[in-house]
C-alpha cells in the first residue's frame, strides 16, 4: 500500500453482509488496515462528507439507491476518488456504461482474491500519486520545510537543495522504496537519514556499506 497511514480508508458498499465480510478480510489480510463497510447505499454520501476515503468498491444491484445511480453521483461530487464496481452482472454493455460514468475498474463476482487486490492497489497508487503531487505543489508554493531540523546536518544555502529537501518531505511517508543516487561524498546517507527522520517510521536508521 502506498498511501500514508493517516485517515485514508477503503470503503466497501454492498447489501450482502457476506460479501462485505469476505472482501474486508481479504483487504485487511493483505495489509490494508483501514477498511470501512456500508450495507446501505443511501448512507454513502453522508459517510464521505465526514471521512477521507481513498477508494470505493461498489456493488451495482442494491435496494433503494442502485450502484449505477450512486456511481453517477460519486463521479459528480467526488471525481477524485477511484470507484471500483464489483457486481454479478457479466455484461459488456454494463461494464462499458460504468466505465463511461467514471468507474475506475469493473470486477465480476465472484471476484478472485488477487484480482480484487490488484485493482484496489492500482487505485491506491493513483491516489498516492495525486497526494504527492498536491503536497509537492503546496511545498513549492509556500517555499517551506515542515521539518527543517531533519536537514540541519546538511550545510547549504542552495535553493536547489532546498527544493530537494521539500521533495524529500513529500515522499518520506510513502511506503515505496526510495533510491538516492550520487557520487561518493555527495551526502546520500545524510539525505537517506533525513528521509527516515521525516517519515517517523519506527526503528532506528541503519546505514550499510553495500560494497562491503
Amino acid at each position: 500500500m502506498n498511501l500514508p497511514e493517516n485517515d485514508w480508508s477503503i470503503l466497501l458498499v454492498d447489501d450482502e453482509p457476506q460479501i462485505l465480510l469476505s472482501s474486508s478480510l481479504i483487504l485487511r489480510n493483505a495489509g490494508f488496515r483501514k477498511v470501512e463497510t456500508l450495507n446501505d447505499s443511501r448512507l454513502v454520501l453522508d459517510f464521505l462528507s465526514r471521512h477521507t476515503v481513498a477508494v470505493i468498491v461498489l456493488d451495482l444491484f442494491m435496494p433503494h439507491l442502485s450502484g449505477q445511480e450512486l456511481l453517477v453521483l460519486l463521479s459528480g461530487r467526488y471525481p477524485h476518488i477511484p470507484t471500483i464496481v464489483m457486481t454479478a452482472a457479466d455484461k459488456l454493455e454494463t461494464a462499458v456504461e460504468c466505465m463511461k460514468e467514471g468507474s475506475f475498474d469493473y470486477l465480476v463476482k465472484p471476484v478472485e482474491k488477487n484480482r480484487l487486490l490488484s485493482s484496489v492497489t492500482a487505485a491506491m497508487e493513483i491516489q498516492n500519486l495525486r497526494e504527492q503531487v498536491s503536497c509537492l505543489k503546496q511545498h513549492f508554493l509556500d517555499d517551506r520545510l515542515e521539518n527543517p531540523s531533519a536537514f540541519s546536518p546538511i550545510a547549504t544555502a542552495s535553493k536547489k537543495m532546498r527544493a530537494i529537501f521539500q521533495y524529500c518531505e513529500v515522499i518520506a511517508r510513502s511506503t515505496q522504496p526510495i533510491l538516492v543516487c550520487g557520487e561518493t561524498g555527495t551526502g546520500k546517507e545524510l539525505i537517506a537519514r533525513a528521509i527516515h527522520d521525516v517519515s517517523e517510521c519506527p526503528g532506528r536508521f541503519v546505514a550499510l556499506d553495500s560494497a562491503g
